[in-house]
């Protein structure tokens, strides 16, 4: 995330760490006999596009997708055809091509969720005067996919489409407390705890008590565990099937978003987020 002076218009980068460059990930459990291989191969040089910027070659690329440079050129070659990458003719690097650009703009305004958390969002704007997000998860990353910032001077804002590491962010522990066991053991095991700040959760002992506490109250919070100077609040969204499939997060810098005020937005926020789960269909169960 970063900060936003409106005045001078002068954004400055928080330090991201790893974590922001890590779009290119193999799952290898997914891949089975049924998969297309070609296909497979494609699919991840488009993530190594995707990851690269403004550019990479065919060398740069073998490496990252473990492929000879003949196979890479090949494939290239057709994504090229269709659009989906393209090739810049003083340098020849590669990047990815404006049909990639189309499907990625399709998903995000065909997204029923985003349609039906956006106003909910503003909702939360209004009533705290820091920026809302929400965040799905994509295997050991949350993305965020939509977003409605502050009006204020100095706010926090996040990239459409950028990635975090669940252990080290408020909208990334929401949709990891909610996992199965065994899907949270396996998220320590798969990619780690590295710290991105001193304030960072790096034990499994110390990220399971964070994560019993969130599903005790159904909100987390991000006390500058992913970048320096931010701090967000963040909690579950719910479907028809009670599953928790987005959180929505409040983000400001430390200075607003102070601990004293966590208990107002935290209450804040689980109410809005109860409500846009009733919208997708969810029904909680009755209080005893």
């Amino acid at each position: 995330m970063r900060f936003h002076d409106a005045e001078s218009q002068d954004a400055h980068s928080f330090r991201r760490g790893k974590g922001a460059k890590g779009m290119v990930k193999k799952d290898k459990g997914v891949r089975n006999q049924t998969t297309v291989q070609s296909v497979e191969r494609s699919l991840d040089i488009l993530e190594a596009l995707a990851a690269a910027h403004p550019g990479t070659g065919i060398a740069d690329l073998s490496q990252q997708v473990s492929l000879r440079a003949s196979t890479v050129h090949r494939l290239l070659a057709t994504l090229v055809l269709r659009g989906y990458a393209r090739q810049n003719s003083q340098n020849g690097q590669y990047s990815l091509g404006p049909r990639a650009l189309q499907l990625g703009r399709a998903f995000h305004d065909r997204s029923d969720l985003r349609a039906e958390a956006h106003p909910f969002l503003q909702q939360l704007v209004a009533a705290s005067g820091e920026t809302a997000n929400l965040s799905i998860r994509d295997n050991g990353e949350a993305i965020y996919i939509d977003q409605v910032q502050s009006a204020r001077v100095v706010r926090i804002f996040a990239e459409i489409g950028r990635r975090v590491p669940l252990h080290s962010t408020g909208c990334g522990k929401v949709l990891l407390a909610f996992l199965e066991p065994a899907e949270r053991s396996h998220y320590a095991a798969e990619h780690g705890l590295p710290a991105y700040t001193p304030h960072t959760i790096t034990t499994t002992q110390e990220l399971e008590r964070a994560l019993a506490e969130i599903r005790q109250r159904d909100f987390a919070t991000d006390n500058e565990e992913q970048d320096e100077g931010v701090r967000c609040v963040a909690a579950p969204v719910r479907d028809h099937t009670s599953a928790v499939v987005a959180a929505i997060s409040l983000s400001g810098p430390v200075s607003r978003v102070t601990m004293d005020r966590i208990p107002e937005l935290a209450k804040l926020l689980v109410s809005t987020c109860a409500q846009l789960s009733a919208a997708l269909g969810y029904q909680a169960p009755p209080s005893r």
